[in-house]
């Protein structure tokens, strides 16, 4: 809509900033009022399967919307397409409204007024808990190393000059299997419980540094093939341990500061991605790319086994 009123890079770029205060907005409640539903039903034992099926339905709404988007970019003009996800956010804000108020899901506390105090609580409950103090830097850590590896994908193919058709069909591949994960995540929970799961997703992301320095010095397509492949199964990994993170966070937090916590769980997943991101930056250029890998395989190694080894000591 913006994009037709004020048209060209402003219009974008206002539309862009908005949507991702939406989506900031989003990430911080969304979470916090499925538990509080769940919660009210005397169903929260469901957190997990509940919010791993809508995470699975995100992701492949993201999927079909990079198939049938760029379908729709090559045949109708570019503002025809912003109206269109004009109206489908449109038809999304009304269904919200139709969504039940939950009254006695919430306390009677008021939070208070003075945003220092509120901070100081906030980090008090959520950094003052054995079961959540180590689990939110890793998870954080886990989510920043999730995206590197997606992130990845075209550097690798580029490198070992897959063909075109190939990069679809890894990007298809990987945003569909996000896509299942969320479907299996409450059976993968019960199967391996928290602490197994945590392991996984670490000696698994070892598996993919390796598989990634394999890939490096192969030649052989299918071997490559493979090898990504698995890397797109660790992150789906990956991914399940998110939900059940995100998913058990709100079991220790009082209702009044669930939504806050949830915002802090999502700002140091957003703050380790950056970090991780911009210094990619600063080095990608300058040095080899098995050398370049290395340097991120250590930096997680180290910081993984710092808080894996903390939250086993507790």
């Amino acid at each position: 809509l913006l994009f037709g009123l004020v048209g060209g890079y402003i219009g974008i770029l206002i539309g862009t900033l908005l949507q991702a205060i939406a989506k900031a907005l989003y990430d911080s409640s969304a979470s916090a009022y499925i538990y509080d539903y769940l919660k009210n039903l005397n169903k929260q034992d469901c957190m997990v399967k509940t919010w791993g099926t809508i995470n699975s339905c995100l992701s492949l709404g993201t999927t079909i919307s990079i198939i049938l988007g760029t379908y729709l970019y090559t045949h109708m003009p570019v503002k025809n397409l912003l109206l269109i996800n004009f109206f489908i956010v449109f038809a999304g804000g009304i269904l919200l409204l139709t969504l039940p108020n939950i009254k006695s899901a919430r306390e009677n506390k008021k939070i208070p007024k003075n945003i220092f105090i509120n901070i100081r609580r906030l980090l008090k409950l959520t950094f003052g808990k054995k079961q959540l103090r180590y689990y939110i830097p890793y998870a954080g850590l886990l989510n920043a190393f999730s995206i590197f590896f997606a992130m990845s994908f075209q550097i690798l193919m580029k490198y070992a000059l897959f063909p075109v058709v190939l990069f679809g069909t890894i990007s298809f591949i990987n945003h569909g299997s996000r896509a299942l994960s969320g479907f299996f995540a409450n059976k993968v929970y019960s199967l391996l419980k928290l602490k197994n799961l945590l392991l996984t997703t670490f000696v698994l992301t070892i598996f993919s540094f390796i598989s990634i320095f394999i890939f490096l010095h192969n030649n052989n397509i299918i071997i490559r093939l493979f090898l990504i492949i698995f890397i797109c199964f660790s992150i789906c990994i990956q991914v399940i341990f998110s939900i059940v993170h995100l998913s058990r966070l709100h079991k220790f937090i009082p209702t009044t500061y669930r939504s806050l916590s949830s915002s802090l769980n999502a700002f140091i997943v957003a703050f380790a991605t950056s970090i991780l991101f911009l210094s990619t930056k600063l080095i990608i250029n300058n040095i080899k790319t098995d050398i370049f890998y290395l340097i991120y395989f250590i930096v997680f190694i180290i910081f993984a086994t710092i808080f894996i080894t903390k939250i086993q000591k507790e």
